[in-house]
């Protein structure tokens, strides 16, 4: 039994790093940036990318805090999607 208690403290260990994690990427992350994220992968994304986003977006939207699995899901459409930005920083100038 120690081994599966040991196990669950670092378990729980992770779980707070990952809460932290996430804290402080919503307190440093631009909006802007995220809704950016989310507009270029409707607008040219795959439709399970695009699935992915629209529930990040829902859940963004509606006040719900985002968890470190749906901040690895952005980071992952991000940089799937990222010829795009550069596209689209590129017609902004």
């Amino acid at each position: 039994m120690k081994k599966f208690d040991a196990l669950a403290k670092k378990q729980a260990k992770l779980e707070d790093k990952k809460k932290n994690l996430v804290k402080k990427s919503m307190e440093t992350m631009n909006s802007e940036t995220l809704v950016d994220v989310l507009g270029i992968v409707k607008k040219y994304g795959h439709p399970s990318e695009k699935k992915l986003s629209e529930e990040i977006e829902k859940k963004y939207f509606s006040g719900e805090e985002l968890e470190f699995n749906d901040l690895m899901n952005l980071d992952s459409l991000y940089k799937s999607n990222f010829e795009k930005f550069s596209k689209k920083d590129d017609d902004d100038e």
